[in-house]
């Protein structure tokens, strides 16, 4: 006969029925407190940002010209940081990875976005 696999909820069901805890449980629980424990902020308490999306949010920046509108289309296409990071990934750019560039840009006011007959656009914000 299989043995049953020790899975979180399995775990868990021990623990709360007041059963006692194996070293199969108390593996699969530590490794539930190491996964719910993770934390998505720096020591100092900042939120992680992906790093790569930094960089390429002040290279968009540097690329995109002043008091000119850009709708999603013109960024793919006009931007060659776009054809950098498709030569250097195995998939292209795509609309969503380059709106979350822009909601970088947006995010620190370098970039101003407006949406009219909901298609969204962006403009370089000047200091």
């Amino acid at each position: 006969m299989k043995k049953n696999q020790m899975t979180y909820a399995n775990a868990l069901n021990v623990v709360l029925n007041g059963e006692p805890i194996t070293d199969e449980v108390r593996e699969k629980l530590e490794a539930l407190l190491a996964s719910v424990s993770k934390s998505n902020k720096n020591k100092d308490g900042t939120p992680k940002v992906n790093t790569e999306k930094l960089e390429l949010a002040s290279k968009v920046y540097d690329q995109m010209e002043e008091n000119r509108v850009y709708g999603m289309p013109d960024l793919l296409k006009e931007l060659p940081l776009v054809a950098e990071y498709d030569g250097a990934h195995e998939t292209p750019m795509s609309n969503q990875r380059m709106a979350s560039i822009m909601a970088v840009l947006v995010g620190d006011g370098k970039v101003s976005k407006t949406i009219e007959k909901r298609k969204v656009f962006y403009t370089k914000v000047i200091a």
